[in-house]
């Protein structure tokens, strides 16, 4: 009963027409299975269903691979009012309430969905410390690493100097010495 506007319809008119006739229809209105242990917020779907054709709603649960059935579920207090969202939410959360007396699980006011996204919170915890650490040592590789380009560049870049100094000096020392020589009429290579 949860996919897309078209698909939801066509399966609510087969869900009537098989009700209709007296058949049993099986739902899962939580839409997924929770990890937490917790009964999350049902769809109004099966409260749709069942006030429109007036049956009775029997909450279920599998435990330990036996499908274990609740107490019948009679929401006609709610057949007398205009089937409002708020109406169907009413009577979605008296089937939430059974099937947490059947369960003994916790209700959660939120879809499951976003239960289900949400990770274990030890297993949460681990990840994001991990995740911490790991960015902290990245972080530190990288500061390592740039520290030890910039000391290598900078080692480069002293070496590059003292050999422009020094060549600058020899050239400074030739142009002296031929500046000497010339002044005795002294002119090598020539």
């Amino acid at each position: 009963m949860s996919e897309p506007r078209g698909t939801r319809q066509h399966a609510h008119v087969e869900a009537r027409e098989h009700l209709s006739e007296g058949r049993t229809v099986v739902m899962a209105p939580e839409g997924l299975r929770s990890w937490a242990g917790q009964i999350h917020r049902l769809e109004v779907e099966v409260a749709r269903l069942a006030l429109a054709t007036g049956v009775l709603v029997v909450p279920a649960h599998v435990s330990d691979g036996n499908l274990v059935l609740g107490r019948p579920v009679d929401l006609s207090r709610h057949t007398d009012t205009p089937h409002s969202y708020a109406v169907l939410r009413a009577a979605t959360d008296d089937i939430a309430l059974a099937l947490c007396d059947l369960t003994g699980l916790t209700y959660q006011d939120y879809p499951a969905v976003r239960g289900d996204l949400r990770p274990r919170p030890l297993i949460w915890l681990s990840r994001v410390r991990r995740q911490r650490r790991d960015r902290k040592k990245r972080r530190q590789f990288e500061q390592e690493r740039l520290w030890q380009e910039s000391t290598l560049d900078a080692e480069e870049l002293a070496r590059e100097e003292e050999k422009a100094r020094l060549a600058a000096q020899l050239q400074a020392r030739k142009a002296s010495l031929a500046d000497r020589l010339a002044e005795h009429g002294i002119h090598p290579g020539k």
